[in-house]
């Protein structure tokens, strides 16, 4: 993807800037002249008079110190020759910190920390191209520097700027060197009716690896504004707004080549209205506006009105109601989405709960496509005292009906959210997806995700697999954003029926106490009207799912079994998991899981077993040793994929007695699957003498 460079929009920063300036200094003016002596002498803001001083220290420290770092990655394709590369790092480093004022505490209040490293570095690489290698020596400075403005007036402001540095330790893959920068300003308008906070921050983040394989770099501009306007005791504005100008850039797995190159700048403001009213503002009215615009690579523009109206009637009745207008335009294609929903929740005794809810929306698509759905849902929650303990239920049921009209060109879904759980895929159940059209971004929208080196995709004739890579950018349990197209459809109508039922028998006495057993059940049925049926496979599915949780003292085991009995990729799963977890002291800890997940698919034949055990202990050996210790077991087979089996652990030790400290980590990470053998070693040693 060709980079395009872009100028940010400065417009709304001028604009903002300048409002923020203005509250300032009309705050400070003010304030100032409030508390002006008659006679010649300092303004001090806030608190009693004291002595005008150019600078004046707080406090003056620093250290001296050295650190070794000797890493070592080995692969082993299962074709091919072994690669390996090793580093070693040495870093005297001197260390500088100090507060201070200047003037007067109130006036500019510093913080300085400095930290001036010398890096020599030898690099070697032993490959099927030959060996190489290198010697550089590099001077670093790190640092966080911060002033404080005017911190006791009303209208305070921190101006700032930071560099770190870090090593960051992935599962079962190379450690990332990571630097960040950041220089910002933040301004904080005190005020009871109108609090604001403007910020303005620049950030550069740097993340790669030795072999070079990874080579991550961002740039981001950001102006944020915020304010709550109190325009009555129950009524409240909240205007926030964000200018993001984003550059960022990966190289592709095993180097050689830019993986992605992506450039915008993106508009979001949010204005969010909340009125109470009624007797007691038992009451409430909330609306929504929000403008969101992205320009470069991406490019999209989203106006959406929310209204949501909530009515107390009784204290155990009431209402909601809800409607919403969107118009989406991305990379060309109008869309528009209206919607709306009214529920109902009453509480009959305290044990029995009823809900309710009717709704509809209305998408149309400019010249694609257009889509009518009205739905109805109901449900009814019981808790009840039981022998021994507590028993809840639940039941509920809903129909849909969605008619489409016939699509003769693609669909675009824009940042569909996606979890994913190891070791199952997202799925997304929809036939024609192009493949060539997935983008998967963090939750934020920032980061575009690399295919091949931080997922996968596989699309199938009912549905697309996205599997996320191990050791990539992309961790277990992270949500993402997930944007494709879907090819033409012919017209079609479709009825969705859905029932639910749920149980749960809860033992909090006797011998049994704490031990919870579990059902639930979801069915959910379509009847398709259309004039090609066979375009169209409708996942039709039965799900059952029960277990039991014990939890015993320090100790909690779980056992689950899932019938997925559906028409796009049933499986069968068993589920077992323990954790022990103990507090040993202060500072002290140990904690240990271990889960196993069994999973039978049918439709492909396959089966995928998943073993994982995590340990942490942590602990103070004296008055002066904390020790650290991180085990990861991870044993995964999958018939049509192979196994993987890794084992990764990793030591901290930290020792320290007046101004002396010394700290070592040691960290190894094995990984063997069919197709490579990797192994992935770190020993880093240093000492601190403060002074």
């Amino acid at each position: 993807m060709r980079r395009r460079e872009r100028q940010p929009s400065i417009g709304a920063a001028i604009a903002l800037g300048a409002c923020a300036w203005g509250g300032w200094w009309g705050g400070w003016v003010s304030e100032a002249r409030a508390q002006a002596p008659p006679e010649e002498g300092p303004v001090v803001v806030g608190g009693p008079r004291e002595e005008f001083r150019w600078l004046r220290l707080h406090r003056f420290g620093g250290s001296l110190g050295f650190e070794v770092r000797d890493r070592r990655d080995e692969r082993r394709p299962a074709d091919g020759p072994a690669t390996t590369d090793k580093e070693l790092l040495l870093r005297p480093r001197l260390e500088l910190s100090t507060e201070a004022y200047l003037g007067h505490r109130n006036l500019v209040d510093l913080n300085v920390d400095v930290q001036l490293l010398l890096e020599d570095t030898d690099f070697a690489s032993d490959g099927p191209g030959g060996g190489t290698s290198q010697r550089q020596t590099a001077f670093e400075n790190l640092y966080d520097v911060s002033a404080l403005i005017l911190g006791q007036s009303r209208v305070p402001i921190l101006v700032y700027s930071r560099r770190d540095q870090s090593l960051l330790d992935r599962e079962f893959s190379p450690s990332l060197d990571s630097t960040t920068s950041e220089t910002g300003a933040i301004i904080d308008v005190r005020s009871e009716t109108a609090p604001t906070t403007v910020q303005y921050f620049h950030r550069q983040q740097d993340q790669s690896d030795p072999q070079g394989l990874l080579d991550y770099r961002l740039d981001q501009d950001t102006l944020a504004a915020q304010t709550n306007l109190k325009l009555s005791d129950r009524q409240h504005l909240s205007i926030d707004y964000t200018f993001d100008s984003i550059r960022e850039t990966q190289s592709g797995a095993g180097g050689g080549g830019v993986g992605f190159s992506d450039a915008f700048d993106r508009h979001d403001l949010s204005l969010i209205d909340t009125l109470d009213f009624g007797r007691d503002g038992q009451h409430n009215l909330r609306s929504t506006l929000r403008y969101y615009s992205q320009v470069g690579d991406f490019a999209q523009e989203r106006v959406r009105w929310d209204e949501s109206l909530r009515l107390r009637h009784t204290d155990r009745f009431e209402t909601r109601y809800d409607t919403s207008l969107e118009q989406q335009t991305n990379a060309g294609q109008q869309q528009r989405l209206a919607s709306g929903t009214a529920s109902l929740r009453h509480r009959l005794f305290e044990s029995l709960v009823t809900t309710a809810s009717v709704g509809g929306r209305a998408l149309r698509v400019q010249d694609v496509f257009d889509s009518d759905d009205i739905f109805a849902n109901a449900g009814l929650e019981y808790t009840k005292k039981a022998p021994y303990g507590r028993f809840q239920a639940s039941v509920g049921g809903g129909l849909d009906r969605q008619t489409n009209s016939p699509r003769g060109g693609a669909l675009t879904i824009f940042d569909e959210s996606h979890t994913f759980a190891d070791p199952q895929p997202i799925l997304i159940p929809r036939r024609r997806v192009l493949e060539a059209s997935i983008v998967v971004k963090d939750a934020g929208g920032v980061r575009v995700f690399v295919p091949g080196a931080d997922y996968t995709a596989q699309t199938f004739a009912d549905r697309t697999e996205i599997r996320r890579v191990l050791g990539g950018a992309i961790a277990d349990g992270q949500t993402v954003l997930v944007t494709y197209e879907i090819g033409p459809e012919p017209g079609n109508t479709t009825d969705t029926a859905m029932v639910t039922l749920a149980g749960r028998y809860s033992i909090e006495q006797g011998m049994l106490r704490g031990l919870d057993v579990y059902v639930n059940y979801r069915q959910i049925e379509h009847a398709l009207s259309s004039d090609e049926p066979s375009a169209f496979v409708l996942d039709d599915a039965r799900i059952l799912r029960y277990g039991a949780e014990y939890r015993i003292g320090r100790l909690a085991f779980t056992a689950e079994e899932e019938n997925h009995d559906s028409t796009i990729a049933p499986f069968d799963a068993t589920r077992l998991a323990a954790r022990y977890d103990h507090r040993l002291g202060r500072a002290s800890g140990l904690s240990l899981d271990l889960t196993r997940e069994d999973i039978r698919y049918t439709d492909p034949d396959n089966r995928v077993e998943l073993n994982r055990i995590t340990g942490l202990w942590f602990t103070r050996l004296g008055a002066s040793l904390d020790v650290n210790v991180r085990l990861i077991f991870r044993d995964e087979h999958d018939r049509l994929v192979g196994s993987t089996r890794g084992f990764e652990q990793s030591i901290e030790l930290n020792w320290h007695k007046r101004q002396t400290e010394i700290f070592a980590s040691f960290h190894n990470s094995v990984l063997d699957s069919n197709n490579e053998s990797d192994q992935f070693q770190t020993i880093f040693v240093g000492f601190r003498r403060n002074f």
